[in-house]
């Protein structure tokens, strides 16, 4: 039995947010690369849990990276198709949430740490970020506290900024 506390108990609800990878990670892998443009995709992203709960800067909640092997998946969206690099483990609860009646097939298999030794854009401030293991949690290099809100939760003014930029996935 897990001593993970749930969400229920904490009350922390989790926020998914995209992470745009940059331009030189999208071409660092020529599958990837192969095919965002065959796909037309106008952006590639992952797809990270956060919330906002912490106390510790060296200890910053973010995303589980549970799997070995991440999957990159097609989302349709209003302006255009989105890939998305999630855990392969969430692939079917990321597909659900988002509207789709079943697990789509992934368009490629990525390796944890190639995932994380990719560079990308912090979803609020569009700075470039790389990401980094501390104790089984993703944590950005430069400032994890882009990855959460410090009150313990993501103000409704915050998610509304977010969902304008494009950045927000979607609540649990």
């Amino acid at each position: 039995m897990s001593s993970a506390p749930s969400r229920k108990k904490s009350g922390l609800r989790g926020y998914y947010l995209k992470f745009d990878l940059t331009k030189q990670s999208v071409a660092a892998i020529a599958d990837l690369q192969d095919i965002v443009r065959a796909t037309g995709a106008i952006r590639t992203c992952m797809v990270v849990r956060t919330h906002g709960a912490w106390n510790r800067v060296d200890k910053l909640p973010g995303t589980h990276l549970e799997d070995p092997q991440w999957k990159l998946i097609k989302i349709p969206s209003i302006d255009g198709t989105e890939l998305w690099i999630v855990p392969t483990s969430k692939q079917s609860e990321v597909e659900l949430k988002i509207g789709f009646d079943k697990p789509s097939t992934p368009l490629l298999s990525i390796a944890a740490k190639v995932v994380l030794s990719m560079a990308y854009r912090d979803p609020v401030f569009r700075n470039e970020i790389q990401f980094e293991w501390r104790d089984h949690i993703i944590c950005t290099s430069l400032t994890g506290a882009t990855l959460l809100s410090p009150t313990g939760d993501w103000s409704l003014e915050q998610l509304e900024n977010l969902k304008d930029l494009g950045n927000f996935a979607f609540e649990d």
